[in-house]
């Protein structure tokens, strides 16, 4: 009964925390891109410091995340052991990007850079799905046309068995007075 206690708690904790840091992973990309293109140099400034600031928040909330994944016996059922290997990388990048933001003169290119690898994966899921949208369009315009051509190829038959049907025995009749 404990240990439930204990791994509902833990899971509880461990969501929050992913929610946290969801949260504070969406801020942070929202700073560097209005640290790139804020063009007052000293609001830019301020938003890089705020970048820096949400960065090591970043890497705080993923170390606790990895720290009470580490905790007790069991692994959490919610997030299993690649979770961890996955914010392991990540906090590794935070800390890298926040080193990357701290060392060099030119920061302006340097968040684009950042802003670009950041933003990279939902541009990847972006284009595809712009992809099935356009491969959507095409099936449907190919089964427009091919409902049009139907429908006209059984107007036309219609009304060339009509215009036969009544030219058929006017061409009787007017060969029968000859």
């Amino acid at each position: 009964m404990r240990a439930d206690v204990f791994e509902q708690t833990r899971d509880a904790e461990l969501s929050q925390a992913m929610k946290d840091y969801e949260n504070a992973k969406q801020n942070y990309q929202r700073l560097v891109r209005q640290a790139t293109t804020e063009q007052d140099s000293t609001k830019r400034l301020e938003f890089i410091k705020s970048a820096e600031a949400e960065n090591g928040r970043l890497i705080k909330i993923v170390q606790g995340l990895i720290q009470v994944l580490n905790e007790g016996e069991a692994q959490s059922k919610l997030f299993p052991p690649s979770k961890i290997d996955q914010l392991e990388k990540e906090l590794q990048s935070y800390k890298e990007e926040v080193e990357y933001i701290r060392g060099s003169n030119d920061r302006i290119s340097q968040l684009r850079e950042l802003l670009a690898s950041v933003s990279n994966e939902s541009s990847n899921d972006r284009k595809q799905y712009y992809g099935y949208i356009v491969g959507i369009l095409v099936l449907l315009i190919v089964v427009f046309v091919f409902f049009v051509y139907s429908y006209a190829s059984s107007v036309i038959n219609a009304v060339t068995e009509t215009v036969s049907s009544v030219v058929a025995p006017a061409a009787e009749s007017s060969s029968s007075l000859i």
